[in-house]
């Protein structure tokens, strides 16, 4: 599974104040004016927060609150006629929406922003515009269109240079050759991102990058290699808290180990995936039904169909039932129904104490390795 070098997040900085005290008294016609600038400044300060808010919100997965920051903010910046604030707002929301699984409703979010950030010439914006496009598109199994969106706003991210905007546009077009089987060509869009992410100190892309070089050599069928991206990668995800990316990055790995026919080390890293999985799942329990749907079938259920047939065929059937029961499914074929996380659901699958165990030692063995990867990048 790719991670799509972020979904960029739209900031708005808010102004800064100076306060003089007057040295004359305030004629009183100027007062309701004056009055009148403060409140929309206030306004403006508050919609800002709620924007950065949401950002918090959506770097932690907290989807549900992210949308809502992002929608109030996005009342406020329409009342005060802020054009560059809306753009802001809607694509922080087609992100959102992106990150659920709702491509087409994302799609719809960052056309409309395209379109202010046109209108009023913010040329960053609209680059960030077509690259998270380009990233709805490609989830959608559109490439050429995809990479299309993805040229374009990395011309533009060129032009202007906007160097981590560059990097995400280069990762994104890496996916999308990654995903149309031209491997070669995605490792060179990777390597040149994972150059630019590292040499602005942008973290959370240098763990991008490396996920989707460990997703190039898997396909590859160069396992020593993907595994330790994979493990780099996952390990910049844990330190900066970032758990949509560490599900994926463990899953990835669970992946590999499974093609590398080491089902019992597959389930741990399986298991730990889906354990993060349903703690997302579980903070998005007020959204609308459709899109908690969503999500389960384009973003998680996946990694749960892996886990349960992997159980299943080590004779592990308790244990592959309870993950069929996370997903509240009726028939093993129908691995796609979606349930609403509880507070049973959400303490997700248990780790024995030998699984413990061999995570343990195999976490022992793969540290010296994913240091000495670090130190020779």
């Amino acid at each position: 599974m790719s991670l799509q070098f972020r979904l960029v997040i739209w900031v708005t900085s808010p102004l800064l104040l100076t306060l003089i005290p007057p040295l004359l008294p305030i004629p009183s016609y100027l007062l309701s004016t004056s009055t009148q600038a403060q409140t929309s400044q206030d306004r403006k300060t508050e919609a800002d927060k709620l924007l950065e808010r949401g950002n918090q919100q959506f770097g932690h997965s907290q989807y549900q609150e992210a949308i809502q920051s992002y929608q109030q903010a996005l009342m406020i910046y329409q009342e005060l006629k802020d054009r560059n604030g809306e753009a802001a707002s809607l694509g922080s929301l087609g992100n959102a929406y992106n990150s659920l699984g709702q491509y087409p409703k994302a799609i719809e979010f960052y056309q409309h922003s395209l379109r202010i950030e046109k209108e009023i010439g913010d040329r960053n914006g609209e680059a960030t515009a077509l690259n998270n496009l380009g990233a709805a598109y490609k989830s959608l199994g559109q490439y050429p269109k995809a990479i299309e969106f993805f040229q374009h706003s990395l011309s533009i991210f060129r032009d202007i240079g906007d160097r981590n905007g560059e990097a995400n546009s280069l990762n994104n077009l890496g996916n999308a050759y990654n995903s149309l089987g031209q491997y070669p060509k995605a490792i060179e869009f990777f390597q040149q991102s994972l150059s630019i992410t590292r040499e602005i100190g942008d973290c959370n892309g240098e763990a991008y990058s490396l996920n989707n070089l460990g997703n190039a050599y898997k396909s590859l069928g160069q396992y020593p290699k993907a595994i330790e991206f994979f493990q780099q990668s996952l390990s910049i995800l844990r330190e900066i808290d970032d758990l949509n990316g560490e599900a994926i990055s463990l899953s990835n790995i669970g992946s590999l180990l499974e093609q590398q026919q080491q089902p019992e080390l597959a389930i741990l890293f399986y298991k730990q995936s889906v354990n993060i999985r349903e703690g997302i799942r579980q903070d998005l329990g007020q959204l609308p039904r459709e899109q908690q749907v969503s999500y389960t079938k384009n973003i998680a259920a996946q990694t749960y169909q892996h886990l349960a047939s992997l159980l299943l065929k080590k004779d592990r059937v308790m244990e592959a039932l309870q993950i069929l029961d996370l997903l509240k499914v009726q028939e093993l074929q129908d691995f796609l129904r979606n349930v609403q996380g509880n507070e049973r659901t959400v303490k997700g699958i248990e780790l024995f104490p030998q699984e413990q165990k061999i995570l343990q030692d195999y976490t022992a063995i793969q540290t010296p390795i994913i240091h000495l990867g670090a130190e020779l990048a």
